[in-house]
């Protein structure tokens, strides 16, 4: 078990050096691909909710010290990202390729939402116009890398473990 954690671990420092590097390359309009976010997908709909709600506040910690960011908003918005899309690991073991879709969405979306209105707090911003014009984009956008990573690896994510 401590072997797969620490491949986790492995995986999320990769794709933080990715999102910072090779990322941006593929950003429409200022708005990229959250994989960070994808990839808590991919856990919590693997794992138990513990390790999942743990995950997502690991994931912003480490997001946190790499980007210059107030200290513990990730974690904090990351973390009951992922407790509430544990949730849905319960609902179906058959994750088709539009439900996981649809799962990105609802967490990219609701990791943002959570983020950012922490991080405005008080500020002279338009809240409607983030939704708009940031949070909605990255969502669909971040869901469509999340449904062709899926299509990509689905036989390897979702295979069940054989014991014999």
């Amino acid at each position: 078990m401590t072997v797969k954690y620490g491949i986790y671990v492995l995986i999320y420092l990769i794709i933080l050096i990715v999102e910072a590097s090779i990322i941006p390359f593929f950003a429409i309009q200022g708005i990229a691909p959250d994989l960070k976010m994808i990839f808590l997908v991919f856990i919590c709909l693997k794992e138990s909710r513990n390790v999942s709600t743990i995950a997502g506040f690991f994931a912003g910690v480490f997001q946190d010290i790499f980007t210059i960011s107030t200290l513990g908003i990730s974690s904090l918005s990351k973390s009951i990202v992922c407790f509430l899309i544990s949730f849905f690991r319960s609902i179906s073991e058959d994750y088709s390729t539009l439900f996981v879709g649809a799962i990105v969405f609802i967490a990219v979306s609701s990791q943002e939402l959570i983020y950012q209105l922490i991080q405005t707090v008080g500020a002279e911003s338009s809240f409607m116009r983030m939704i708009i014009l940031f949070i909605i984009p990255k969502s669909i956008y971040t869901a469509i890398w999340g449904i062709l990573i899926n299509l990509i690896l689905s036989r390897r994510l979702w295979k069940k473990p054989s014991y014999t």
